[in-house]
């Protein structure tokens, strides 16, 4: 089960490397592969041999660990709210809030509306900002 959650995620990248730099894709996969590899090895070696170095003033693991809980996942929920909010929009989330109109939840769809709206990407965003100090 690890194997195929991991084939599924190398999938995308190797899909682009193939086409963008025109490559075969088993030569895109050991090459996305080896990217992979190196980039993740650097926070498994950053209490052992990998100790003494420092960006920052952080190991690669506390970096990568500042990083994707500080910044990346507050952008993402950011990213998430806009897009629910503004691109798929606001009526056609109430829409399928209530089941096409089957469900008479109209004032908590509206709600729920101006809280992916307003609320969360303001919240999420200070959050985010102290996070980062």
């Amino acid at each position: 089960a690890g194997l195929g959650a991991l084939l599924s995620l190398v999938e995308v990248p190797t899909a682009f490397v193939a086409e963008r730099l025109k490559l075969s894709r088993p030569k895109a996969a050991a090459l996305v592969t080896l990217f992979l590899a190196l980039v993740g090895a650097l926070p498994a070696l950053s209490s052992g041999p990998l100790a003494h170095v420092k960006v920052g003033g952080r190991t690669f693991f506390e970096l990568y660990d500042h990083l994707s809980s500080n910044v990346f996942m507050p952008a993402t929920a950011i990213l998430i709210c806009v897009f629910a909010a503004w691109v798929f929009g606001t009526a056609r989330m109430q829409k399928s809030l209530s089941n096409e109109g089957a469900l008479s939840n109209g004032r908590q769809a509206r709600l729920l509306g101006f809280i992916v709206r307003w609320v969360a990407p303001l919240c999420i965003g200070v959050i985010m900002l102290e996070g980062l100090r």
